[in-house]
């Protein structure tokens, strides 16, 4: 009688099921699974063998994009991206992206990206350099706008190895320019046209730094990681002033290692950066974890290195997507439902700290699928790549979209302020650090400003436009301020607060 091995991440305990026992197994997972996952499986109409459908996934509003690197429609490895749309509760597939453009080895699908009309998808290797296509929505219908190349371009570049969309504006990884030391360029919308606005590249990089291995981009924020084979990676932070994207920042992870490939991941909400180190070895050889980064003015600190309490050696955990006050963190090569069957661990901000929420599988997981090997978030919603899923033939590839709202304590914009406040500091006298707190309602431009009692400016906090949210600021005046009374005041375009704090030294 054929018997499996069946590794539960529970106790570790491994126990040896018989063929009837093992479906009886499967199908109590998948039963639990979907009271409490709510989850929809996405795959395609036409799959087939080693396209791997699910390499890359974003979903935005009601639309999601799918990449599928492999399909060969127009060519071995010309590659291929479909949109979803939700309509009640089932994901329709809407249409499947071909441009004309891609042969054999383009590997279009290789990166997306996707925000209200408009869907961004990767081309790495077509013309050599790499191009990136963009597609607009016309009523139903998802037509091919433009085709974004590298001013600069040169084989090997590997451009669009990743890839953001905001509004007008596009960013793309060029992973492999300058012998792998890599590059960024950013692209805008001018009239009818895409324009390249700006060649970005780390002023310290080398060769096989990677630098735009991941790219990430909100409307004040841009990070570019760097996952460094030959160092230990990093992430380059820039915030954009006039129409100029200026470097403010590089992010390291306070216990940096060697090959942990910290960076190959990134992720950007209001005041959060996440970045992934898939490869880290705290919870075992190439384990993972994920450092979470808050903001104060344009400097960035580490707020918290999160490792998975039931972690591994080997699972990868470490693919991050963040929003709002969730935190989605993929592990593909986790074993809860056989080896490498993959899994997505949930956090949730509570105003203090990114706390565990709870462990997602896939309600038909199987070992080697890979799921967590690429996720996204949009509000409380998660889509999730499962490339090597074998459903309809090997390695075809799905997709899981997971409403997390009403099946944890999550709950949309739960953690946005009603109204604009300003809290008194704490402690308060302090000695030579305290705690100012604020919230604004909506994004809006904050200014929190530190004066002494005549009127005098000593510290500037805060002076840039913030997404709603609430926000936490350390102030620490051990060498700048002598002992006395000073004010703090806050001031958006909608609301303007004054406080007093006492220093005693």
């Amino acid at each position: 009688m054929d018997k499996f091995i069946i590794n539960l991440k529970m106790g570790k305990i491994i126990r040896e099921l018989n063929n009837y026992s093992t479906f009886i197994f499967l199908l109590l997972i998948f039963i639990f699974n979907s009271v409490i996952g709510q989850q929809v499986k996405i795959t395609r109409s036409d799959g087939e063998a080693d396209e791997y459908f699910g390499n890359s996934v974003a979903v935005h509003g009601d639309y999601a994009i799918v990449g599928a690197y492999f399909d060969d429609d127009n060519g071995w490895g010309s590659g291929s991206a479909y949109i979803f749309k939700k309509e009640a509760d089932i994901w329709n597939q809407k249409q499947k992206l071909l441009p004309s453009g891609v042969d054999d080895y383009d590997f279009f699908g290789t990166s997306v990206s996707i925000y209200n009309d408009l869907a961004v998808i990767g081309s790495t290797g077509d013309n050599g350099s790499g191009s990136v296509y963009v597609f607009r929505k016309s009523g139903e219908s998802w037509n091919e706008e433009a085709v974004l190349i590298p001013s600069n371009g040169s084989s090997g570049d590997l451009f669009g190895t990743s890839v953001s969309v905001y509004n007008e504006m596009v960013a793309v990884g060029a992973a492999g320019d300058d012998i792998n030391t890599g590059s960024v360029y950013i692209f805008e919308k001018e009239g009818t046209s895409w324009e390249e606005k700006q060649y970005i590249y780390a002023s310290d990089g080398i060769n096989y730094d990677y630098f735009g291995s991941a790219v990430a981009l909100d409307d004040v924020v841009l990070a570019v990681g760097v996952k460094g084979y030959l160092g230990t990676g990093g992430v380059y932070v820039y915030i954009k002033d006039g129409n100029t994207w200026e470097n403010v920042s590089k992010i390291r992870a306070s216990d940096n290692g060697a090959e942990d490939q910290f960076g190959a991941t990134v992720s950007v909400s209001q005041n959060f950066i996440a970045a992934g180190a898939r490869f880290e070895d705290e919870g075992g050889i190439d384990c993972g974890a994920a450092y979470i980064f808050v903001r104060a003015g344009n400097s960035w600190s580490e707020l918290k290195k999160i490792i998975p309490t039931d972690g591994i050696e080997n699972e990868r955990f470490g693919k991050v997507a963040i929003d709002g006050n969730i935190l989605a963190i993929g592990a593909n090569n986790d074993d809860d439902l056989g080896l490498e069957s993959g899994s997505v661990y949930i956090y949730q901000w509570n105003g203090n700290d990114w706390m565990f929420n709870q462990k997602l599988t896939a309600n038909d997981g199987f070992a080697g699928d890979g799921f967590g090997s690429s996720l996204f978030l949009d509000g409380t919603r998660v889509i999730v790549g499962s490339p090597n899923d074998n459903d309809g033939a090997s390695d075809a590839g799905s997709c899981y979209v997971i409403d997390l709202q009403g099946i944890t304590d999550i709950q949309i914009n739960g953690n946005i302020p009603t109204e604009y406040s300003l809290s008194q500091n704490y402690p308060n006298p302090f000695n030579p650090s305290t705690t100012i707190e604020f919230a604004i309602p909506n994004s809006d431009e904050v200014s929190l400003i530190v004066y002494d009692m005549l009127g005098r400016e000593v510290a500037e906090l805060v002076n840039d436009k913030l997404s709603a949210g609430n926000y936490k600021i350390q102030y620490n005046a051990a060498e700048k301020l002598s002992s006395g009374v000073y004010i703090y005041r806050i001031r958006t375009n909608n609301y303007l607060n004054t406080k007093k704090l006492l220093l005693i030294k």
